[in-house]
């Protein structure tokens, strides 16, 4: 009869201790449950304040895609570890990631080259902070509209006339104009020959010339840009082109004293080109 009391005793406390080891587990799974709520909605209060302390003060962009963006951290608590730029243009847009911190108050130049987006297309620039939570997870937070395009001044646009006589300058205005003489090509002033009626001479750009003159008989001038050639005792200009020089041998049957001096049947030129009886 002893013997059955105790075993039931014994029994009792091994259901006891079950229990406790029940609600001891339950408990902590609750407090897993509350803690990461608690902690989530902490991190993502402070992500929100942080967000609403960044401000874009000025952008600058330049003809070779390089844009400046001046970012300001106002007052307020809170540490992030870096910043995501998102920068749209009316077609594509570009993203980069700074790892930096800010002091309240402070202010920095962000410089970037842009891949996909024309600098004279940027329609808004995007900020969010990213910030490191408790578990040492590295979380970015929501983007905020920190600029748009607008005439308020804070867009200031840095020409790009380094190397150009002429052309855009990547802001709208134009790095010079050629006269009326000359075309623009890759910020360069090319001088347009004129040579309309010319044989030789300038064509009106500097070492350019219309043509030239051939003459390996003689000399040639050129005269209000006609070639006029010049020839030798023994040559002359017989087919009316100028620019060919002196091209004929004369002192012959066909051109004895000179072009078209033909001697008659029965005659022949001279060693003196003077056609004679045969």
């Amino acid at each position: 009869m002893f013997f059955k009391n105790k075993k039931r005793g014994l029994s009792k406390a091994l259901d006891i201790i079950l229990i406790l080891t029940i609600a001891i587990v339950v408990l902590g799974v609750v407090w897993v449950i509350v803690r990461d709520f608690v902690l989530s909605d902490s991190e993502q209060l402070s992500l929100q304040k942080l967000i609403m302390d960044l401000r874009i003060e000025r952008v600058k962009v330049s003809a070779d895609n390089v844009i400046s963006i001046t970012v300001m951290r106002n007052e307020g608590d809170g540490d992030f570890i870096g910043l995501k730029f998102i920068i749209e243009g009316e077609e594509d847009s570009d993203e980069f990631v700074e790892y930096v911190s800010m002091n309240q108050y402070e202010i920095r130049n962000f410089n970037f080259t842009l891949d996909k987006t024309a600098s004279q297309n940027i329609t808004r620039i995007k900020i969010a902070p990213i910030f490191l939570l408790t578990s040492g997870k590295e979380e970015l937070g929501s983007f905020k509209t920190a600029w748009e395009k607008s005439p308020s001044g804070v867009y200031e646009c840095v020409p790009d006339c380094e190397g150009k006589t002429c052309g855009d300058d990547g802001c709208g205005g134009s790095c010079g104009e050629c006269s009326a003489e000359s075309f623009c090509r890759n910020g360069e002033c090319i001088c347009l020959p004129r040579c309309a009626g010319r044989e030789c001479g300038s064509d009106g750009c500097p070492g350019g010339a219309c043509g030239e003159c051939i003459n390996e008989n003689g000399n040639t001038s050129c005269v209000a840009g006609t070639c006029q050639p010049i020839c030798t005792d023994n040559y002359g200009d017989c087919d009316g082109d100028r620019t060919n020089g002196c091209e004929t041998l004369l002192g012959t049957d066909i051109h004895c004293s000179e072009c078209g001096d033909a001697c008659s049947l029965g005659y022949f030129c001279s060693s003196s080109k003077v056609c004679v009886l045969l």
